[in-house]
């Protein structure tokens, strides 16, 4: 780095990670300087230089979320369109795999247009399923929905399905 900018190369190894260490802890440019008896100008230019890192850190994050994502989707892809094909993963692990990657990959790229609501309704069950709880189940479920915001959501009514002639029951 040229001279004249304050980047913290001159400090010894240890007070510079010392520094770095309160820097990513939250700690403060004045109370920093305070305990390690660093110049301002100094932090400030660590600072700058962590955020570069962190931000190339991320994206490189964000780029293997992708290529994970899209790699998973290819996989699940091909199990549709080869049901019988032996694999090492089932839709039922991909599809996690899936969402968890693309959710990071838009996370990790911090764009303040993103909003991501996450909203868990449903309760857990460790029971077997009969048609009577299936019934009960459905009798408790709301009529309505809202999100954050107190907004409707649709409720899409699916009809029953009558049951196939092979099936039993």
């Amino acid at each position: 780095m040229p001279q004249g900018k304050h980047t913290g190369n001159g400090l010894p190894p240890r007070k510079r990670e010392m520094v770095l260490a309160l820097l990513r802890s939250g700690h403060g440019i004045r109370e920093i300087c305070r305990k390690t008896h660093v110049a301002h100008d100094t932090i400030m230019g660590l600072r700058d230089i962590e955020i570069e890192q962190i931000r190339t850190g991320k994206e490189i994050l964000a780029a293997r979320c992708d290529r994970i994502a899209m790699r998973g989707t290819d996989h699940l892809i091909a199990q549709l369109d080869h049901p019988n094909a032996a694999t090492t993963l089932s839709p039922q692990q991909l599809v996690p795999i899936i969402g968890v990657a693309i959710e990071k990959s838009i996370m990790l790229r911090a764009d303040p247009t993103i909003h991501v609501l996450h909203q868990h309704t449903h309760k857990h069950l460790h029971a077997h399923i009969t048609e009577t709880s299936v019934d009960n189940i459905l009798a408790h479920l709301p009529d309505d929905v809202t999100d954050s915001q107190g907004e409707s959501i649709p409720v899409i009514d699916v009809p029953p399905q009558k049951a196939l002639p092979n099936e039993s029951g």
